[in-house]
């Protein structure tokens, strides 16, 4: 956007439901955008209100209904969380497929014309890009050393890719909102937890379990 392209649009604020607050590796470059580079490209004309879904009580599979209902204009999002919307978001992200990030950017890059035509004619919204996490891991309160391991286990987990895979392992899924991993993990609600190895750092993690099984699962 030039300068002088950007003096003759109005003055224009959006709105932003931005991701989980926890993921800092994502957070701050998306403030960055939001609150920096598009005011400065626009010349201040485009400002943002922008908000992490955690703190105004949103979970990663509304984001996708809140744009189509037209409640906010820009949105961003686990997007194995909206499965449960359709089927073909599972497909960017299935656990245990790809076990490094070069193949996990072919994949997604490969699956994006499909969610983004399943976007466009049902939830009237595009999608613009797609980013990397940190690999999803097992944290566990008890040594994991191969996946037989995990058989009886309680695991939390936040998608159906993931359910499906502990399941098929013998594992037990649990669905439960980030937040509240941290007790589950320390009264024994449950047994280990997926998260990233960013995210779970951050969140105080390694306080509540004592094993990393790093088994990718996205």
């Amino acid at each position: 956007m030039s300068t002088a392209w950007a003096g003759g649009i109005p003055e224009t604020q959006v709105t932003v439901i931005g991701t989980n607050s926890a993921v800092r590796h994502a957070v701050i470059p998306e403030k960055r955008f939001w609150h920096e580079t598009l005011p400065g490209l626009s010349g201040g004309k485009i400002t943002a209100n922008y908000n992490n879904m955690d703190l105004m009580g949103i979970k990663g599979f509304q984001v996708l209904r809140l744009l189509k209902a037209g409640v906010t204009d820009f949105g961003s999002t686990d997007v194995s969380k909206l499965a449960g919307d359709n089927a073909v978001f599972e497909g960017c992200d299935l656990a245990g497929l790809a076990l490094d990030i070069e193949t996990a950017f072919k994949i997604c890059d490969a699956w994006k014309p499909a969610m983004d035509r399943v976007m466009q004619k049902n939830f009237n919204t595009k999608l613009l890009g797609t980013g990397a996490n940190p690999p999803q891991v097992f944290w566990c309160r008890d040594p994991i050393k191969q996946l037989s391991d995990l058989k009886g286990r309680k695991i939390r987990v936040f998608n159906k890719t993931m359910s499906d895979f502990v399941n098929a392992v013998g594992g037990t899924t649990i669905s439960m909102a980030f937040a509240e991993v941290v007790p589950a993990l320390q009264r024994g609600v449950v047994d280990c937890a997926v998260t990233g190895t960013t995210s779970g750092n951050s969140a105080g993690w390694p306080e509540v379990s004592d094993f990393i099984y790093p088994m990718y699962l996205g």
